[in-house]
């Protein structure tokens, strides 16, 4: 089953406080799928009005406490940083395959605009992968501090890794690789 995107979580998560009365605990299969949509486990969760904003008409409690059901949802992967770092460390690569490539158009829709880099298998698994054999890499500031970059030792580590994993590389436009992570 594909996972809901962000905004159709929250929309889920909307309507499920929206059923909902001030002051009254969620019901058991509320609470359940409000955990669900925000990678939570709480035991209760309550619609409260909140007094700093009062027009805030979807403030909850959960176990007790103030909840952001919105942060909870919408927040950043944890391996955000790690992966663009990972990126940054073979985009020099990306470019040279670029450069090299007798492919001037994307390999599924023909388009000439907006070419991009596609993996098989997927970027994504072949940093999991590298996470998974080397541990999660420490990051530190670019010098021009725009950004993380990984160690120069795990760097070492994870270019020939990734070289290693890659089967394939070819061109797709950026809405024909966007579509294909989607579907993956």
């Amino acid at each position: 089953m594909k996972t809901p995107t962000k905004k159709a979580r929250l929309a889920a998560a909307q309507a499920v406080i929206d059923r909902n009365s001030v002051g009254r605990p969620f019901s058991a299969d509320d609470v359940r799928e409000m955990n669900d949509l925000c990678g939570t486990d709480y035991t209760t969760f309550t619609r409260r009005r909140n007094a700093a904003y009062p027009t805030d008409p979807r403030h909850l409690h959960a176990d007790g406490g103030p909840f952001s059901w919105n942060k909870a949802i919408t927040q950043p992967h944890p391996l955000t940083d790690v992966y663009r770092a990972q990126r940054a460390a073979i985009a020099p690569l990306m470019h040279d395959f670029m450069e090299e490539t007798d492919q001037t158009q994307c390999a599924s829709c023909d388009s000439t605009k907006d070419l991009t880099v596609d993996h098989t298998p997927s970027f994504k698994s072949i940093a999991d992968a590298f996470i998974a054999e080397h541990g999660t890499p420490t990051l530190h500031h670019r010098e021009d501090g725009a950004g993380w970059v990984l160690r120069d030792d795990t760097e070492a580590a994870w270019v020939p890794f990734h070289q290693s994993r890659v089967t394939l590389l070819q061109v797709l436009c950026r809405s024909c690789n966007a579509s294909k992570g989607a579907r993956a």
